[in-house]
């Protein structure tokens, strides 16, 4: 497919008529085009064509006669839709009848180039167009000229008024424009003096738009700082919260510290009884020694310190006095004298080795154990309720089933260890009694504290 842009006077489009035959296709979608008709057109036909041509351009335009005779200035309006630019110096139709006299015939499908080529200069679409393209260059037209046809009547009818004002305007005298001119004046004069009072208006509002402004920036400032005050306040209300939650806590805490301490009790703490065995102790420390568990003298004595001070705390704490005896707690070399003779003391301690006996020491227990069966009755005395597991009878203690002596001489370490075990039980027992009585009533109620140099011995 060649080019529609060559000229028929471009030396190619001359070689071309000669030489070769031209085909078309589509200038909007490239779709190739076949022409329905053939043959040649001699130059003479060029000649009427370019002749034909000129003369249509030349016809008086088509003019509604009304509108071209009623207003002046009217252009003419141009309906047949042809561009001036027909008229051009570059008119090939022309140039082509007075070419080389010599010229052959043209063929058909270089003619319709050529014309091609003359539409598409004179139009704003390029030739040649298919059937599909062409409908829709067509119906664009169409539109076009409905477009035209609807901006004329719009046309005519502004004409058409403009017509009827200025009839209005010939049919009014003098008299009646200076009455008219005077009506306006006196409302242009009642405008200006509205204007001047909205002008006042405005001022006035503007004066009162800048108080409130600055009334509204005092506000703002104000406002900030009551915020500052609020979020400073609110700050050491959190702290307050926080010190508080502390406080309640540390509370809270004493609270169950001293719960727990008023459940607790000195006594139990201070002279703890337990067993290991065969072995009755009080405070982890042995009262006793078996065959095959031998303990030293030193334990021995120990424990002996321990009950003997429980003895006494207990009968100071109950206000009580025991009758013949006196206990002297001294830890491991504690003794007990008689009341009637207060130098005499019996040892509750073992002087010499492991395995030597001594009648001090066993006299000395068994006044002990004397004293727990005086507690043991006083208590008794309050409490007709209470009764202890074990029954003492001088030297001997125990129960229905077992009775031992708490002696070491012609006595065996079993026999003597089980009397011990068996006095512990019953100052175990006298002790939960006493730590009951402190519970149900407050201390120092009915009964004397221990004295200073009974704590101090303690």
């Amino acid at each position: 497919t060649h080019s529609l842009s060559l000229s028929p006077f471009h030396p190619r489009m001359q070689t071309m008529s000669q030489t070769a035959t031209v085909g078309f296709s589509c200038q909007s979608c490239g779709t190739p085009i076949r022409l329905g008709f053939a043959g040649t057109l001699q130059p003479s036909d060029l000649e009427s064509i370019a002749t034909e041509t000129r003369n249509l351009h030349q016809a008086p335009a088509l003019v509604d006669e009304d509108v071209s005779d009623g207003v002046d200035g009217v252009d003419e309006v141009n309906l047949m839709g042809y561009d001036d630019r027909i008229t051009d110096s570059d008119d090939f139709l022309a140039k082509a009848v007075h070419r080389d006299a010599a010229a052959q015939p043209l063929a058909s499908d270089q003619v319709s180039a050529m014309l091609f080529e003359l539409i598409s200069s004179h139009s704003d679409v390029d030739h040649p167009l298919c059937e599909s393209c062409a409908d829709v260059v067509m119906d664009r037209l169409d539109r076009s000229l409905e477009e035209v046809h609807r901006e004329h009547s719009e046309q005519l009818q502004a004409l058409e008024k403009l017509e009827a004002k200025a009839k209005q305007l010939d049919a009014l005298s003098i008299s009646d424009l200076e009455a008219e001119l005077e009506k306006l004046t006196t409302q242009e004069a009642e405008l200006e003096a509205t204007l001047q009072s909205l002008e006042a208006e405005r001022q006035t509002l503007e004066e009162k738009q800048d108080a409130v402004s600055h009334e509204l920036r005092a506000l703002d400032e104000k406002e900030g700082r009551q915020w500052q005050q609020f979020n400073d306040h609110h700050w050491q209300l959190i702290e307050f919260a926080e010190e508080q939650t502390s406080v309640f806590h540390q509370h809270e805490y004493a609270r169950k510290q001293l719960h727990a301490l008023t459940k607790s009790n000195v006594f139990n703490d201070a002279f703890h009884i337990w067993y290991d065995g065969h072995f009755g102790t009080i405070n982890g420390l042995r009262l006793g020694r078996l065959p095959t568990v031998p303990v030293e003298n030193d334990e021995i004595n120990a424990a002996w310190g321990y009950t003997v001070l429980l003895l006494d705390v207990m009968a100071r704490r109950l206000g009580f006095t025991f009758e013949h005896f006196v206990l002297k707690p001294n830890g491991s070399y504690s003794t007990i004298a008689d009341s009637s003779d207060p130098s005499k003391d019996a040892p509750l301690y073992l002087e010499s080795s492991l395995f030597s006996t001594s009648s001090g020491f066993d006299r000395g227990m068994v006044n002990f154990l004397q004293c727990v069966r005086e507690i043991k009755e006083y208590i008794e005395s309050n409490d007709p309720h209470f009764q202890l597991p074990y029954q003492v009878n001088k030297a001997e203690i125990g129960d229905s089933k077992t009775t031992v002596s708490i002696k070491t001489a012609q006595n065996t370490d079993d026999n003597w260890t089980k009397a011990l075990k068996f006095m512990l039980t019953n100052l175990k027992w006298c002790l939960a009694w006493m730590c009951k009585q402190m519970d149900e009533s407050p201390q120092g109620a009915d009964h004397p504290t221990p004295s200073t140099s009974s704590a101090g011995s303690a």
